[in-house]
């Protein structure tokens, strides 16, 4: 069994679920420890060509063959999260309401 606790066999869940109905899913991760946890790497964030790239964690490190793959990264916490929802809704309703 990997390491990391129920939020991280959800997401690997989530992976899982959608490569088996070969629909995909986006695999979110939100660090609302800011990197506390101390059974997993911090996130590791590097900007190539004006884009950041996760380019390590938040895997256990004793794991070299974890199979999970972020999509999206949070690594402000959730109000980093919530900020970029909100801001997906504002632009949603404003298209609809013309």
């Amino acid at each position: 069994m990997r390491r990391g606790g129920s939020d991280r066999l959800f997401l690997q869940l989530i992976q899982d679920l959608g490569r088996a109905g070969d629909r995909g899913n986006v695999v979110a991760y939100v660090d609302s420890s800011h990197g506390e946890v101390k059974n997993r790497k911090p996130l590791k964030i590097e900007e190539r060509d004006g884009v950041e790239h996760v380019t390590e964690g938040p895997g256990d490190p004793d794991d070299a063959n974890d199979p999970l793959t972020l999509d999206v990264v949070f690594p402000g916490g959730h109000d980093q999260y919530i900020e970029i929802f909100r801001g997906i809704a504002n632009q949603w309703s404003s298209r609809w309401r013309g």
